[in-house]
């Protein structure tokens, strides 16, 4: 590890690590900033964003006009007027690259994850951002500073954020939120979401098909949540972005109470008319086959079923299906303003470690890039 002084020390070289670093040195010129990363190439994450596309922003973020959904509750607290825009705009002036609008998404025009990747690494090593790559191993609570893997010495810095993410995909599991909670910090025990939901119907049969539909999330026969999208079916999953929605409004000690259905007769705006095209002319044949033989199994009209055909869920994803994990460090044990912990300001936290849940479509992402600049004009 260099001898050299830290003025900001970050943990983690993902998205929101390598975001604050080069907008912290982009800001304050003569900041000595290193992150620590134990991974040969940092920004991992971001090359599976958007399957290879990295959906980056969300307009909505941009546009401030969050949706009236309690999902968002957590989100709203850290936004301030104005930070969405600027902070998409600085992301875009400090990595120089150009990005498109397709609905409510943002993408590089490149339409590639790997553009935005490199970009950011080559601006990091331009600033004079110095990566290190060890591995954190625990914290010096008292003094606030972190202690890396073979060392017995602390390392110090006027300000030590972390970015650690969650434990969704491959990423291992560590002990920080256990030695954050030891101190009396609220944490909220991460479960994955964002990955395709079991279910108790075996659907086998349709296994590799898709189907466009409306997909709600059921509890107690109350919708929780609906979304058009297109479905995919695995062996015992429902998967497709959609389901991936559904599967972060689950309470995890309740998901025997939830089921999802499918509206099939409907998609993009427009309806089919089943009495005028049988099934098998408006769907996949084994889409169309299922649907009859549920019918006959549960005694009911297949044009019927084919617009409220529902499965129970019974899981949740795995950590290494999901793209994010929920939970983390409550925001109530945070200063808004600076992501410093109350009971130790030294330290900063932001992404995926925080407890803010947020559906596909941008808003990780984007809540990381509005987190690092906070961060960086807090200090």
């Amino acid at each position: 590890m260099s001898p050299e002084r830290s003025d900001l020390l970050i943990v983690g070289g993902g998205v929101g690590g390598l975001t604050l670093a080069c907008f912290a040195k982009r800001m304050h010129r003569g900041l000595a900033v290193e992150v620590i990363e134990p991974r040969d190439v940092p920004l991992g994450r971001i090359l599976v964003s958007g399957n290879g596309r990295c959906n980056i922003y969300n307009a909505q973020l941009y546009e401030e006009r969050l949706p009236e959904d309690p999902i968002f509750k957590p989100l709203r607290q850290l936004l301030e007027p104005g930070l969405g825009q600027r902070a998409l705009d600085y992301f875009v002036d400090t990595f120089k690259v150009p990005l498109y609008r397709q609905g409510e998404l943002f993408y590089p025009f490149s339409n590639r994850a790997d553009t935005i990747h490199q970009a950011m690494l080559k601006t990091a090593e331009d600033l004079g951002v110095r990566i290190v790559k060890e591995r954190f191993s625990h914290l010096d609570w008292n003094g606030g500073g972190i202690y890396l893997e073979g060392e017995n010495k602390a390392r110090y810095a006027p300000r030590i954020a972390f970015c650690l993410g969650g434990w969704c995909l491959n990423y291992t599991p560590y002990n920080l939120l256990d030695e954050l909670k030891s101190q009396g910090v609220k944490i909220v025990s991460f479960t994955p979401a964002l990955g395709p939901l079991p279910i108790a119907e075996n659907i086998s049969k349709l296994e590799g098909y898709r189907v466009r539909g409306n997909l709600s999330l059921l509890r107690g026969g109350k919708t929780i949540y609906a979304e058009d999208g297109e479905v995919l079916f695995r062996r015992r999953e429902i998967s497709g972005i959609c389901a991936f929605n559904c599967s972060i409004r689950i309470d995890v000690n309740h998901v025997d109470e939830y089921q999802l259905r499918l509206d099939a007769t409907q998609h993009d705006g427009q309806e089919v008319d089943l009495t005028r095209f049988s099934l098998t002319q408006a769907f996949p044949r084994p889409f169309a086959e299922y649907i009859y033989a549920a019918a006959d199994r549960l005694g009911r009209n297949p044009i019927e079923l084919a617009g409220d055909l529902r499965f129970h869920v019974t899981g949740l994803p795995t950590f290494k299906q999901a793209q994010v994990s929920k939970g983390g460090i409550s925001l109530s044990e945070l200063d808004p303003k600076t992501l410093e912990l109350r009971s130790q300001p030294t330290f900063t936290f932001l992404g995926e470690m925080l407890d803010v849940p947020l559906p596909c479509g941008g808003f990780n992402l984007g809540t990381c890039i509005i987190e690092a600049l906070k961060v960086a004009e807090s200090l």
